[in-house]
């Protein structure tokens, strides 16, 4: 599990405890709310310093898509091989 997806769960579990009527329940809603917050924040500023969330969006790079490429490439290359 990566520490975004950790960090949006804490915080949808402690949506539903602030929810709850129960004051107790609602001080450990807020703590586990903002505590998914800052998990979220931080592996997304993780992302963002080494260029990763780039990457995601598709942006900078394609990795799919430069598999593909390699993958057709030695394809080519093969086939250029057998045919001598």
């Amino acid at each position: 599990m990566t520490s975004w997806t950790r960090g949006k769960e804490n915080e949808e579990m402690g949506e539903r405890e602030l929810s709850d009527n129960d004051p107790g329940n609602n001080v450990e809603g807020v703590g586990r709310k903002v505590a998914g917050e800052v998990e979220q924040g931080v592996d997304n500023l993780g992302d963002t310093l080494t260029g990763k969330q780039r990457d995601l969006q598709g942006k900078e790079r394609n990795v799919g898509q430069e598999a593909g490429e390699w993958v057709e490439n030695r394809g080519e290359a093969i086939r250029e091989t057998t045919d001598m």
